[in-house]
């Protein structure tokens, strides 16, 4: 079986409506990432294999706004303790989308 089964088709340029799901896996929310919604940029969690034209199309078809840029970061493993047992916390990728000026996602997942 294949590490990210069912997700071959996420680093091509146009993605099939299909695939679309895959890409966006949830909202990244913390305090850096809730004080630049305010500037218009809104940070998710997405799938590893995603590019950044999947990311775009993903959020402007769940959204219904409008992609202005869109930056991408690797988020590395980290080895943590516990009761003296080493363990692993996994790495992830992460996105930062910035909207068309005067849009906005709403928390509930609609545009206000």
């Amino acid at each position: 079986m294949k590490k990210y089964a069912g997700c071959r088709g996420l680093a091509q340029r146009s993605v099939s409506m299909s695939r679309l799901p895959h890409v966006l896996q949830a909202a990244v929310v913390t305090e850096k990432s809730t004080t630049g919604t305010q500037q218009g940029c809104y940070t998710f969690r997405v799938h590893p294999k995603a590019s950044k034209s999947a990311i775009r199309q993903a959020v402007q078809a769940f959204f219904k706004v409008d992609v202005v840029k869109v930056n991408t970061l690797c988020v590395s493993p980290r080895t943590r303790r516990f009761r003296g047992v080493v363990g692993r916390i996994a790495g992830y990728k992460k996105a930062m989308v910035s909207l068309k000026k005067g849009q906005v996602i709403d928390a509930e997942g609609g545009v206000k």
